[in-house]
């Protein structure tokens, strides 16, 4: 089985100023990525990273397909948060990425004047390191009376007596809002007389984030980015780290009504891949919170067999509840062979279904789980052919011949295809009997998804569309002309039409080389009639 991560979500609820543009805080007018990290460096996340962090990692590891040499220590130097889109190497060879990662962390191990790239990019973390240290000197070392009267004279009447680790960032806020830009000046003077000298480094809270990530784990996400532009623009979670655990925070402000499908995408990876995500969520309701979360968690069902007696009783035989594994199915299978009749119903949910049908689907499921994959899989993310629905099997259902005699719509008689869209969703929720064996499927997204699909279709315009006649021919619209996969040019017309069906980009591409032989013959031909016509007229 995989190995999924841990979905939860944090809800912040505040009045939302519409003139700034941002929160009202307790009187402090705040933006959303200001309450996000205060929130996570308040929890004890003191590294927080955006999401230049991993796009700047992604322009290291392909430095070499960027600029045609290898990547090196003085390049940091060079580095840009980001490079531009048209540079990033989409289809660069891959196979050698291990490499390049193990040289990368070679690099920043011993590298130790990059902190201030943006590759580093850390909210606070930096000074909170430091401020650790000055209230552990603060309070354990200095004079009772001294650190009193030096509380009241900065006017930190109302801070503990002792140090309290639970109120650290509360500490952290009052002394850098009072000292301003020399916050991190006062913590060295004030280390350096007790001979505290401890120098910062980011190469050290880096490397402990790489200990947390496995070599496959980070080689999953550097080889997602490259898929597309699409994958990479829309990877920008941040990354809350304690020392212990890590966790990807994905923002849910308060224009968005709801995730894009490349993000719910991007939090399905990352959770199949083993992390945790957090959604921190403004302003949302739980019933939104909890029906988005929803979207992340396998579906149960329960699959029976029964056998019919002469007076067609139902006689229970099998039950399997929760979430099938190939086994049950072994099981299933036997349970059927060994009835050795057709007086059988197998229910799912109560719903009736036929074994090879279910079984069809079963098998698409658990090639997705026996190889490790996240809903990518589902909808062919990254392929060539993406499907337009979350489940191919949906999408490869409906691509097949819309027929008018099934009555899921007509052609008029301008050659246009129009759905009859009722008895389409009416088909979806059919199918989606059988789709239930899946514990991925999601009736409501493949829905929507559907009713984008249809609409009207003309194959003389769209060309990933063709007319399909009584015989079973495909029919296209190029060159001027209608033409069968064939190369037959005699057209019937529309009204011999039986349907329409998705193009096989291959059976058309053979019948235009057919036809593009017929149509310089038929050129050739009519240049030599011309010519015989004009020595006649000569």
């Amino acid at each position: 089985m995989v190995c999924r991560g841990n979905l939860t979500f944090q809800s912040f609820e505040c009045e939302y100023d519409e003139v700034y543009e941002a929160y009202d805080v307790d009187g402090d007018i705040k933006n959303d990525v200001q309450i996000l990290a205060d929130y996570y460096t308040y929890s004890g996340y003191y590294t927080f990273l955006n999401s230049s962090f991993w796009k700047s990692l992604f322009d290291c590891i392909y430095w070499e397909d960027i600029t045609g040499r290898e990547f090196s220590k003085t390049d940091f130097e060079n580095l840009y948060s980001r490079f531009y889109e048209d540079m990033i190497p989409f289809s660069c060879n891959i196979k050698d990425i291990q490499e390049r990662i193990d040289i990368f962390s070679q690099i920043i191990t011993v590298q130790a004047n990059l902190n201030e790239h943006a590759l580093f990019n850390m909210v606070n973390v930096k000074e909170l390191s430091l401020f650790e240290d000055f209230m552990e000197v603060f309070f354990n070392k200095q004079n009772k009376k001294v650190r009193k009267s030096f509380l009241h004279s900065h006017g930190f009447k109302y801070l503990d007596e002792y140090y309290n680790e639970g109120r650290r960032y509360d500490y952290f806020t009052m002394f850098k809002k009072y000292f301003g830009d020399k916050f991190s000046k006062f913590i060295d003077d004030e280390l350096e007389k007790y001979g505290i000298n401890e120098k910062f480094s980011a190469m050290n809270v880096v490397n402990s984030i790489f200990s947390k990530i496995s070599k496959d784990q980070l080689l999953s996400i550097i080889n997602r980015l490259n898929l597309n532009k699409e994958s990479f623009n829309s990877f920008n979670p941040y990354l809350a780290f304690n020392g212990h655990d890590m966790i990807f925070v994905f923002m849910w402000d308060e224009s968005k009504k709801h995730f894009d499908d490349l993000e719910v995408l991007w939090i399905d990876f990352l959770l199949n891949s083993g992390f945790d995500v957090e959604i921190f969520a403004f302003n949302k309701s739980n019933n939104s919170l909890s029906r988005f979360v929803n979207k992340f968690k396998e579906n149960k069902i329960k699959l029976e067999l029964f056998n019919l007696d002469e007076n067609g009783q139902e006689n229970f035989k099998l039950e399997k509840s929760d979430k099938l594994m190939i086994d049950d199915f072994r099981q299933l299978k036997n349970e059927i062979n060994n009835l050795n009749n057709e007086n059988i119903v197998i229910k799912l949910d109560e719903e009736e279904v036929i074994f090879e049908d279910i079984y069809d689907v079963f098998l698409c499921t658990s090639e997705k789980e026996n190889k490790g994959l996240s809903k990518d899989y589902c909808c062919r993310y990254g392929d060539s052919n993406p499907s337009k629905f979350p489940c191919k099997y949906v999408e490869e259902y409906f691509s097949s011949i819309f027929n008018v005699t099934d009555g899921f719509g007509h052609i008029t008689d301008d050659g246009i295809w129009k759905f009859d869209k009722d008895k389409v969703r009416g088909k979806l929720k059919d199918l989606s009997k059988t789709m239930k064996i899946c514990p991925f499927f999601d009736y409501m997204s493949n829905k929507k998804s559907l009713t984008k699909y249809l609409k009207n279709i003309n194959p003389k315009t769209m060309h990933q569309w063709c007319f399909v006649d009584d015989y079973g021919h495909s029919w296209y619209f190029l060159r001027k002309v209608w033409f069968s996969d064939e190369a037959d040019l005699d057209f019937p017309g529309f009204s011999k039409m039986a349907g329409v069906k998705k193009t096989d980009e291959n059976v058309k591409s053979k019948a235009v080389a057919i036809l593009d032989d017929k149509l310089k013959k038929q050129k050739k031909s009519m240049k030599k009639d011309d010519t015989e016509q004009m020595r006649f007229d000569f």
